[in-house]
């Protein structure tokens, strides 16, 4: 089945090479194509090599009832018709990767891909394949609007296959978007770096993780010799790296991920990362939190609980705990407290938690955090929208842009409480990370959600 999907994969660079040459093809066709290539003695495609465009007919795009995606084509030409159907093991939804193993949906087994292609009234009654999702596109609702795919379906259990591609909506291939969720844990100089893949686009058949000892710098680089996302490395030096990753494929190398910052110590270990789901409770003056592991974990020895007076700050106090994940104090002093926790090991005191505001004896205090912060592009104009926070009267909001996340370095601006968007224009191209806090005459409260805003150069 591996070489079928290789052989499957090729043939994506020549069809659509093929499209775009021959020129007698519209601009919808080069991203919209279904191309069928049947070895002799395969009952669907009856050993013919077949290609549909939106000039032969008309192709549309559904979710299915296993969360996957199903694909209709209707020729103009009488009893010319195709069913494409792709779902993923578990009905969780389709997304860019290779599916082995796959089943005729939607008969297929809860752990396995379903996959059916059908046509002209010939379908196959049980099938192995496998499949690529090379591209998924969702809109705001849900509802599938772009899909790139290679196929190899067996009917019956033969040996000849129906090999195919298909494209609706969908953009020719290009390198990777960037991955998603880059983590690293460094024990004893053994590195573990892990990672998903870009959630949207191309998928990548490798990767390439750069290090530097600089924001954006690259003193070394490896590669990995297959997709899965991960990494491991051996005799990792102590030292202070900025480590990123890109998506590899036949069109060339991908976007980088955010950046993490990597701190080794003397006996080649890493910090723990931050911990998770902390949670915090007042009855009277009695604070109670509670918090899960880190992630990820690496060595852990205990934490550190900090407390200040406004955001990020630990002016208050700064108090080492043990290892259990869980602190209780009696006798808080009437007042407002923004509260985080990190995990600590050998090498150090790690990132910081999501952080908590708490407000003890009914004192006047900043506003909760503003809710559902989201950003829409228009070339170099940016526009951000949010919810009012649940608590607290803001009289204004304090909007802050950085170059990594958690930063502001970039830009802060301030707008009026009356409204809860802000437009910006001539933004210049780049990549930003954004959040908005809401304020009042006690000061600045949490912020909400973070969402990166990409400006593209025109």
């Amino acid at each position: 089945m591996t070489l079928g999907i290789l052989t499957a994969r090729a043939r994506v660079g020549v069809v659509l090479s093929a499209c775009l040459l021959a020129g007698a093809i519209e601009a919808q066709a080069q991203t919209t194509i279904l191309d069928l290539d049947s070895e002799p003695g395969d009952y669907i495609g009856q050993g013919l090599h077949r290609t549909f465009t939106p000039a032969d007919g008309a192709f549309s795009l559904s979710r299915n009832f296993d969360n996957g995606v199903s694909v209709s084509f209707y020729g103009t030409d009488p009893g010319v018709w195709w069913f494409l159907d792709f779902a993923a093991p578990a009905d969780v939804p389709l997304a860019p990767g290779i599916y082995a193993g796959a089943m005729r949906y939607p008969f297929q087994d809860p752990t396995a891909p379903g996959l059916s292609v059908s046509g002209e009234g010939r379908g196959c009654n049980t099938l192995t394949g496998d499949f690529s999702i090379l591209y998924v596109h969702y809109d705001a609702a849900g509802e599938v609007t772009g899909l790139a795919a290679t196929f190899e379906q067996h009917c019956e259990g033969a040996s000849p296959a129906l090999f195919g591609t298909i494209q609706v909506n969908a953009p020719l291939q290009a390198p990777p978007a960037e991955p998603v969720a880059l983590t690293a844990v460094v024990v004893n100089g053994n590195a573990q770096f892990t990672w998903q893949r870009p959630p949207t686009g191309w998928i990548a058949h490798r990767y390439r993780l750069e290090a530097g000892v600089g924001p954006g710098t690259t003193l070394a680089a490896f590669e990995t010799t297959g997709e899965m996302p991960a990494l491991q490395l051996s005799g990792v030096p102590a030292g202070r790296f900025f480590v990123r990753v890109r998506g590899i494929n036949e069109s060339g190398l991908g976007l980088a991920s955010d950046e993490i910052e990597l701190l080794i110590g003397p006996g080649g270990t890493s910090p723990p990362g931050p911990p998770l789901d902390v949670a915090a409770t007042v009855t009277g003056s009695t604070l109670s939190m509670t918090w899960s592991l880190p992630s990820p974990v690496g060595a852990l020895d205990g934490y550190v609980l900090e407390a200040g007076s406004a955001p990020g700050a630990s002016d208050v106090a700064v108090l080492p705990l043990g290892a259990t994940p869980l602190f209780t104090y009696d006798g808080v002093p009437p007042g407002f407290y923004f509260l985080r926790v990190r995990a600590r090991n050998q090498a150090g005191v790690g990132p910081a938690s999501s952080e908590l505001m708490i407000v003890v004896g009914g004192v006047p205090a900043p506003p909760g955090a503003p809710q559902s912060l989201g950003a829409t592009v228009t070339g170099s104009l940016v526009r951000l929208a949010w919810t009012a926070p649940a608590s607290g009267t803001p009289t204004l909001y304090r909007i802050e842009a950085g170059s990594r996340p958690g930063l502001s370095d970039l830009a802060v601006a301030l707008t009026s409480a009356a409204s809860v968007e802000a437009t910006f224009a001539l933004v210049p191209p780049g990549r930003y990370y954004v959040r908005v806090r809401a304020v009042n005459g006690a000061g600045s409260g949490l912020a909400s959600n973070e969402v990166r805003v990409v400006v593209a150069a025109p």
